[in-house]
């Protein structure tokens, strides 16, 4: 009896990995076909994916991978303007923390987490810490690399995680947005054949009106409605245009620079040239940062 039970008891633990082997299987195909459709984000590829995230955890609750998917799929619907992000950075953060419960080493968790810290909570130093950690535990991680680019490339050369990254992308192309003084000519340099042009105004307020000139004529390309919505912030600090920075993506909308006292020249010529289609201009921060007579003066610039 005995050996009879250890042979049922094989038996029974062979149909349970058997089981349990099909169903680590079925969830990395759901993982896997949720991240191809990543690779090209639109509204219905990215619904798609997230379907196939979340029936991977519903196949295996342990899938960290197919959470910290999860957590991307929210994030790149924000990065789209497809969503608002006031909704959606609340989901990837969650997701993001689930995955990482599971698996602390994920380094793509770890990379998810730290643009929710940068884009939702503006904390850059804990933001800086979680891509450096990515970083460390996945060298190779193009999400990590793509968010530690965006929040710590120098003036004066390419750090080494915008160099790996560009190595593993070699059609990659590159906007450098400022003049000299902010993105120097070596860094231009060292792009190679990666650079493809430059945004650049005489000051900070023309490279805003240029940046929104780009936008304008980017929607007008692609078949979207034109820009309706100005949000206006102050270019003597940069914490509220990059706070904004989230809604005005969410908004189809553009963001223009303005001093204290003045409209600058390049932001007033910006909206008389769209005061047909620019419906509503919103100033950001209070009167220490944009003064009533600033929003006055964009505002009948834009209906002139």
């Amino acid at each position: 009896m005995a050996l009879l039970g250890l042979v049922l008891l094989a038996a029974v633990l062979a149909v349970w990995g058997r089981t349990r082997s099909g169903r680590q299987s079925a969830a990395a195909d759901a993982y896997l076909q949720g991240r191809t459709l990543l690779e090209q984000p639109t509204r219905s590829s990215l619904e798609q994916a997230r379907l196939l995230f979340k029936r991977a955890l519903e196949i295996d609750p342990h899938h960290a991978a197919a959470a910290a998917g999860l957590a991307d799929s929210y994030l790149m619907e924000a990065d789209a303007g497809l969503g608002n992000p006031a909704d959606l950075y609340p989901k990837a953060r969650q997701a993001a923390q689930r995955a990482l419960a599971l698996d602390p080493d994920l380094a793509e968790a770890r990379a998810s987490l730290a643009v929710v810290l940068l884009f939702a909570d503006h904390d850059f130093k804990r933001a800086e810490d979680e891509f450096r950690r990515a970083l460390r535990l996945q060298p190779g991680s193009v999400s990590a690399h793509c968010g530690y680019a965006l929040l710590l490339t120098p003036h004066d050369h390419l750090p080494p995680a915008v160099q790996t990254y560009l190595s593993n992308d070699p059609n990659g192309a590159v906007t450098i947005v400022g003049g000299e003084d902010a993105v120097s000519a070596q860094v231009q340099s060292e792009l190679g054949i990666h650079y493809r042009d430059r945004i650049a105004g005489a000051d900070r307020y023309a490279t805003a009106a240029k940046l929104a000139e780009y936008l304008a004529q980017w929607r007008q390309m692609t078949g979207q409605k034109v820009i309706t919505r100005v949000f206006l912030a102050s270019g003597e600090t940069f914490p509220d245009a990059l706070a904004a920075a989230p809604l005005v993506a969410q908004a189809g909308a553009a963001i223009l620079l303005a001093r204290h006292t003045e409209l600058p020249s390049a932001t007033h010529d910006w909206l008389t040239a769209h005061a047909s289609d620019v419906a509503r201009v919103t100033a950001v921060g209070g009167q220490r940062a944009v003064a009533d007579q600033e929003l006055q003066q964009a505002g009948t610039a834009a209906t002139t």
